[in-house]
């Protein structure tokens, strides 16, 4: 028997431990570091002073790895009940779920994909079963804003830190801000007319104003109420439901779940259709829905064709109609009115920012 034997360790294929001289009999040791997670296979090839040699079978063995883990619950928000513009923060909680330390991993916040425009990014320590919180803020504009997490990026590659689970590395959650925004209150039915010195010229009670109609427009909108006829239909009052689709683009909401074609069309036809008289003139086929959560208002809407045009193709102006209803159920309570507006009607114009509301009393 050979007094002593020349060795070789293999390590996942690279011999990581050359002409080891073992006394026949003994252990021999061989420290490794920096392996990463999974599996590694070894074997053992040694040859003795006459030349006989031989291989051991391949061993394996496991070396944990980290998990970095989020979900979709993982993710929420300082405020649900938002409004155009309001700044709301964004909480995430990242966890590594794994029994081994996550180093060096980069952390990031995209807008609306997973390639979608960056808002956060930050390289991140979590130790085994760890997890930390990150945060950020962000002025929500209308409609829908999505909020991606992704952890060890890129995902395409996955990351820099090898980990038990590749597929739990990002999650997503979303807010949405409502297109429309909403009128309601009670009327008082008294008319005044002041002079330029505020004193009353004329001031009577409209003993009634159920009936009446109110409407909303871009306050810098000049508009021809005698010229006004239903969206959805033609100058030549031929239906023309395009006129929804038409009517989004220009207030930029053709996305939005609740856009104007969403609202107030199915399946390319008007979902309400009522005759208003506007201006002494009985205006036909005017597209309704309800004002709010109820059917006791509702709203239309028209457009100007005395801006030309044969149909609406955005560039004539938009009148939005309601009709008042003294002392009927709405929203929350009783009220006499209830419309729905859009948010963008205030920018349909160059100008200021803001909407102007007009009643015709009858």
């Amino acid at each position: 028997m050979a007094p002593y034997l020349i060795c070789n360790l293999t390590l996942d294929g690279n011999i990581i431990g050359s002409n080891l001289n073992v006394s026949n009999g003994s252990n021999a040791n061989i420290s490794v570091t920096n392996l990463i997670g999974g599996n590694h296979y070894w074997n053992v090839s040694c040859i003795d002073i006459v030349g006989n040699k031989n291989t051991s079978a391949n061993s394996i063995f496991y070396v944990m790895m980290p998990d970095l883990y989020i979900d979709n619950a993982s993710i929420w928000f300082s405020n649900y009940n938002l409004i155009e513009n309001q700044t709301i923060t964004v909480f995430a909680n990242v966890t590594n779920i794994g029994n081994v330390n996550a180093s060096n991993f980069t952390v990031e916040i995209r807008l609306n994909a997973l390639n979608g425009t960056l808002l956060y990014n930050a390289s991140m320590n979590i130790s085994a079963n760890g997890s930390k919180q990150i945060s950020l803020n962000y002025t929500v504009p209308l409609g829908l804003s999505d909020f991606y997490v992704l952890l060890d990026t890129p995902l395409a590659t996955n990351g820099t830190v090898k980990e038990e689970n590749e597929s739990n590395n990002w999650a997503h959650r979303a807010v949405y801000v409502a297109f429309w925004q909403y009128l309601l209150g009670t009327t008082n039915d008294k008319l005044v007319i002041n002079d330029n010195v505020n004193s009353t010229l004329f001031d009577w009670v409209v003993s009634n104003s159920t009936g009446s109609n109110l409407y909303a427009t871009d306050v810098d909108s000049v508009i021809s109420w005698t010229k006004l006829q239903a969206l959805g239909r033609s100058a030549a009052n031929a239906s023309s439901f395009n006129d929804f689709a038409a009517l989004d683009i220009k207030l930029n909401s053709t996305s939005y779940s609740d856009s104007v074609n969403k609202t107030f069309t199915t399946t390319g036809n008007p979902i309400e259709l009522a005759n208003y008289t506007i201006f002494n003139r009985l205006i036909k086929n005017i597209s309704i829905v309800n004002s709010t959560n109820n059917s006791n208002f509702k709203t239309g809407i028209l457009w100007d064709t005395s801006q030309g045009g044969a149909s609406y193709n955005g560039n004539q102006d938009v009148v939005f109609v309601s009709q008042i209803h003294k002392n009927m159920q709405g929203y929350n309570g009783t009220v006499d009115y209830e419309m729905r507006v859009p948010a963008s009607l205030r920018s349909y114009r160059a100008g200021y920012d803001m909407i102007a509301l007009y009643i015709e009393i009858n």
